[in-house]
């Protein structure tokens, strides 16, 4: 879709199809496996989050070299002990799938939109 002379996507409807579109494209890692809530859901969450991640933001690395290519893949955990729902986590965790969940093509376009909507107008 083009606005203007961006490119912009159309962001996912919910996190059901945000998390559709990160296993389409590599980006989800399904642990089927039985997990405790307490420590351990933790101590995977927080090594994937410093591993390299799937695909690395080219945008990103302008700005941020250190850190562009980090983030892992986001964690669907589908057996977690003494809930009877799946936990997703770090799925915002790196630069391009924060790209991929606001839509964007572009180099600042997620900035851009993370800044309209965080910007307030503060009364007189």
């Amino acid at each position: 879709m083009r606005r203007g002379t961006r490119y912009v996507e159309p962001m996912s409807a919910g996190l059901q199809e945000f998390l559709r579109l990160l296993d389409a494209s590599g980006e989800l890692h399904r642990v089927s496996a039985r997990v405790s809530p307490l420590l351990e859901i933790a101590e995977i969450a927080g090594r994937q989050c410093r591993a390299p991640c799937a695909a690395p933001s080219a945008f990103a690395a302008a700005f941020d070299p250190l850190h562009c290519g980090l983030g892992g893949r986001a964690l669907l955990f589908e057996n977690v002990g003494g809930a009877d729902f799946p936990l997703a986590i770090n799925v915002f965790g790196s630069y391009r799938r924060m790209e991929m969940a606001l839509g964007c093509r572009e180099r600042w376009c997620a900035s851009r939109r993370a800044g309209r909507w965080t910007s307030c107008a503060c009364p007189p």
